[in-house]
């Protein structure tokens, strides 16, 4: 009986021995994804962003119109980014266009003045439908 007791207790330190460098990878690993997504940053972008929210480096930029509630906070937040450039500021609505990276994009969505995120688009012409004929323009 002595002899199993230890070889137990010699089980259970190697067991505890071989799970230490997964405690560490589970610690560390919140760290390596920073650029995962949570819920209020998913719900502050617009349906565009979502969707292409995968498909962006991190290190192109793109422009970004990003709203708030506050508009001098939300300036304060953006000016103090050097990354981000100000490219417009509609003031009666608080919206700024901005030209920025999708890392930058995050560190805004974080934010909490920050309340809604959209993306430069062009506009898709829509057909002119007139009885079926193509002819009719």
């Amino acid at each position: 009986m002595h002899k199993s007791i230890r070889i137990v207790t010699c089980a259970g330190n190697l067991y505890k021995w071989i799970l230490k460098p997964w405690y560490v990878l589970l610690f560390l690993f919140p760290v390596g994804a920073y650029s995962q997504i949570t819920i209020t940053e998913f719900k502050k972008m617009s349906p565009v962003v979502k969707q292409k929210s995968r498909g962006f480096s991190s290190g192109s930029k793109t422009i970004f119109f990003v709203s708030g509630k506050d508009r001098d906070s939300l300036l304060f937040l953006l000016q103090g980014k050097k990354d981000i450039e100000i490219v417009y500021e509609y003031s009666p609505t608080n919206l700024f266009a901005i030209k920025a990276s999708w890392k930058d994009i995050l560190s805004i969505l974080n934010n909490e003045h920050a309340s809604f995120v959209d993306m430069q688009r062009k506009p898709k012409e829509e057909p002119i439908q007139s009885n079926g004929s193509a002819t009719a323009r």
